[in-house]
């Protein structure tokens, strides 16, 4: 294997964990007596030992001799200074078997004494640092024991205007004024988000928590945009006066200088609505009752719902421009997120507007005395980072995306602070659980699709998170029982890393530690979850850049007293 990926020197550790590089470091201690753990794949050879590294040149032809080493010192696995040039180590399990070919051999040279930290790890395995990119790149190893493929680096080109929105829930929002609004929309508008999708439902409160809203977003200086999500699984569409309510929330709203437009029309947006009448016996009691009765009175929107039905109707659903594909926002079972769905909505829209949907996690655990939901969809392998990949490279054909959700805590999708109202008895996974961290990876995604090339990087900065238990942990005391799914998801610390230049990064969780060698850029790293606390460190030339560390806000456990399948995410920046 290092031969075929034209490396000179392999070695081999604690029977099954093996290296390749181009170099080794000239302070190393050698010393063949801690070399005693047979190979996993013959029992009669010794590959390395708990702590000794058997090392093996690769040499032209059969008749070489082994190189004499004379160097001491020690090669410290898990410490980033002591890294061979050339060498990037990466935890995930993966075994790669060395040999001699036709062509050359490998001759060992000696053995290597490697000092080891408080706790070994499980296997770490090291790969070439040339697979990573200047912008994208993944360095880990995936369950099966190979290394994901280097993401695409650039941005398809489109002359069309590119609009990032996040779903804001108002239920949620009902203790804010109008400065918490601003306060949310700076935070949001520096993420690189235009506005919010506001989830209205039929709260006698809510639409004064719009219109401070929309009052904030016009005086906030930012440019900010607001437009209408009206939820449909609450508000009430049966008779012509529901629909003479909706028009008339629209209405009040579409002349603010805050209102989203799209195409030169008030945009409008739902969650669900597909059996919505308002009276008139069919779905399509949307376009005379409400999308025409607002035309009539000055207001043309631009309708863009989120509807859960046959996706073979929408091309011929006249009242729609387009359609928000909520589900798009996550993977289905235990695989990860893909975009089958995607290309399915699009050739059902035809010529309408495709609107895909971006989300970091998904967990609710609410028990048969609230709202009955209890399963999750799985977050796993940076799903972040790999469906905006994903709607950026659909950017000609996509022109508006969605981020499930700014505040959503029940579902815990959240990527805004924890502030307002939380859904009762949802506290027990989303306090402690901060995600706003991500938000640096919001706005490095958000530039690329709206501008159609990724940004510079101009700070170092680690991002992480991690659930706070397996998945297959079972719960003291949760009354409301192990949530549907729970075995879809793995069990990893999961990194990204951007980094002004080359440097080195160390990731902890509780016992397990491993560093790696990152190049300038985006890089993707995850390791196994062990009990205790999480932090990262990334150093350059023997100086720390950046670091973050939970201490005791985080603590990973094997035996948790309820379910919590929510992540925390912590950030350097």
């Amino acid at each position: 294997m290092c031969e075929d990926k034209g490396y000179s020197f392999a070695g081999v550790e604690f029977g099954e964990e093996c290296y390749c590089g181009s170099s080794i470091p000239t302070t190393i201690t050698y010393s063949d007596g801690n070399c005693n753990v047979a190979c996993t794949g013959d029992s009669t050879e010794m590959c390395g030992g708990g702590w000794g590294l058997d090392l093996y040149e690769l040499v032209s032809s059969a008749s070489a001799s082994s190189c004499e080493a004379t160097a001491t010192g020690s090669l410290t696995v898990g410490n980033a200074i002591a890294l061979p040039v050339g060498l990037t180590v990466v935890a995930g399990g993966l075994t790669v078997g060395v040999g001699p070919s036709s062509a050359s051999v490998s001759t060992k040279l000696a053995s290597i004494t490697t000092s080891p930290p408080a706790t070994k790890a499980a296997s770490v395995t090291v790969i070439p640092t040339a697979i990573t990119s200047a912008s994208v790149s993944d360095v880990v190893n995936t369950a099966s024991g190979t290394t994901a493929p280097a993401d695409p680096t650039t941005v398809p080109t489109s002359g069309d205007t590119h609009n990032v929105w996040g779903h804001h829930m108002v239920g949620n929002t009902y203790p804010y004024t109008q400065a918490n609004w601003l306060s949310d929309i700076q935070a949001a508008s520096s993420y690189g988000i235009d506005g919010f999708a506001l989830n209205m439902g039929s709260d006698s409160w809510q639409p004064a928590r719009i219109a401070d809203a929309y009052a904030a977003a016009a005086s906030s200086g930012t440019g900010f945009k607001l437009f209408l999500s009206l939820d449909m699984t609450s508000l009430s569409c049966a008779s012509s006066s529901d629909a003479a309510n909706l028009v008339g929330i629209v209405k009040q709203f579409a002349s603010s200088s805050a209102q989203a437009m799209h195409n030169g029309k008030i945009l409008v947006s739902t969650f669900a609505g597909s059996d919505c009448t308002f009276g008139t016996g069919s779905s399509n009691g949307w376009q005379g009752s409400f999308v025409n009765a607002l035309s009539s009175q000055g207001v043309d929107i631009f309708f863009v719902p989120s509807l859960f039905s046959d996706i073979s109707t929408f091309s011929s659903n006249t009242w729609m421009d387009g359609e928000l594909n909520w589900n798009s926002g996550w993977p289905s079972g235990g695989s990860d997120i893909a975009t089958a769905g995607d290309t399915d909505y699009m050739a059902a829209l035809g010529s309408k507007e495709y609107m895909p949907a971006i989300s970091p996690f998904f967990y609710t655990h609410f028990g048969a005395n609230s709202w009955n939901k209890n399963w999750l969809y799985r977050g796993d392998d940076w799903l972040y980072c790999t469906r905006w990949e994903q709607v950026i490279a659909m950017r000609e054909s996509v022109k508006m995306a969605e981020i499930l959700t700014w505040n959503d805590y029940g579902e815990s999708s959240y990527i805004g602070p924890i502030e307002g109202a939380l859904p009762a008895g949802s506290d027990a996974w989303v306090d402690g659980f901060d995600h706003t961290g991500i938000n640096v990876l919001t706005k490095y995604y958000a530039t690329a699709f709206k501008t159609g090339s990724y940004p510079t990087i101009t700070a170092d900065t680690i991002i992480m998170w991690s659930r706070p238990h397996p998945h297959d942990a079972t719960a003291s005391d949760d009354s409301v029982g192990q949530p549907t799914g729970w075995d879809w998801t793995d069990d990893y610390l999961y990194a990204v890393v951007l980094a002004q230049s080359n440097a080195i990064v160390s990731l902890t969780s509780g016992s397990n530690t491993a560093s790696y060698s990152v190049s300038a850029g985006l890089t993707k790293l995850k390791i196994a979850s062990s009990p205790g606390s999480m932090s990262a460190q990334m150093t350059r030339s023997g100086n720390v850049v950046a670091s973050y560390s939970a201490g005791s806000a985080f603590t990973y456990t094997d035996s948790p007293s309820t379910y919590n399948f929510n992540y925390m995410v912590g950030s350097s920046s």
